[in-house]
């Protein structure tokens, strides 16, 4: 009896880390979501808050190559560090007033989203999004 109890305590452990990885990943993809569409509605791609916006993609990026790096999937990591690296041209061109390459970036930052979806987001049969489990680590 106290074996099952372990057991199903252990279990219910990873369930609940299970979630709050997903929870983490749903955070980092709002965050991008939101940046790069508030970015896409400025007129000017350039200035203060661009680079603001920017560095909190950057910042997204990081923790997501962390994420799948722990989770074995270095497809994920490749397409996250893209990320990253077009986030911190972005900050530069941004600060520099260099419209041309800061909409460039934003259209590469948007690039990665779809090739991580199909590769590593499935919908449950609620009709929800999930980090897919099975590939994990």
């Amino acid at each position: 009896m106290t074996q099952i109890r372990l057991l199903t305590l252990l279990l219910s452990l990873v369930v609940r880390a299970s979630a709050e990885h997903d929870l983490q990943m749903v955070a980092w993809m709002k965050t991008i979501n939101q940046s790069i569409d508030s970015l896409r509605e400025m007129e000017k791609k350039t200035g203060p808050k661009a680079v603001a916006l920017a560095e909190r993609l950057g910042a997204a990026y990081e923790e997501m190559i962390g994420y799948w790096r722990q989770h074995g999937a270095p497809d994920a990591v490749k397409v996250s560090a893209d990320g990253k690296a077009a986030a911190i041209v972005l900050a530069a061109a941004a600060y520099r007033g260099e419209e041309a390459q800061a909409a460039e970036s934003i259209q590469k930052i948007g690039a990665t989203c779809r090739p991580c979806h199909a590769a590593w987001r499935e919908t449950t049969s609620t009709g929800k999004h999930r980090v897919k489990q099975r590939e994990l680590k």
